[in-house]
């Protein structure tokens, strides 16, 4: 036997509970965001790399704010992609070796993990 990584997908089911901790963390991103853009406006304007630095901010401002929006109209129960990880998988001889590398899926629900696919 010998143990080969292959990509393990993390997805979730949408509920009540996971779209209001989502919407919590980002808008406590972007008020940590919003804070370093106004730090970065008191530095001086002059200062290498200070203006492309405030508009990288802001547009990440943006993108998390219509990714909040995203959320918000997501049905509950929608199976949604969440995170890519690596794992390992065991091969043995006489394993069918493209069944055991297809990519693997856990799937969450408020973090419990509710089921296990493979490939």
């Amino acid at each position: 036997m010998i143990e080969l990584k292959r990509t393990v997908v993390v997805k979730v089911l949408m509920t009540p509970d996971f779209r209001a901790q989502l919407m919590d963390e980002a808008r406590d991103t972007i008020r940590r965001i919003e804070e370093n853009i106004a730090k970065l406006a008191q530095a001086a304007e002059d200062a290498p790399g200070v203006e492309a630095e405030r508009v990288r901010l802001a547009r990440l401002c943006e993108a998390l704010d219509w990714r909040m929006r995203e959320v918000e109209n997501v049905s509950d129960g929608a199976e949604l992609p969440f995170r890519i990880l690596e794992g390992s998988v065991p091969i043995r001889v006489g394993d069918d070796f493209q069944a055991r590398m297809a990519n693997a899926e856990i799937i969450l629900k408020d973090w419990q993990v509710v089921e296990i696919r493979e490939g």
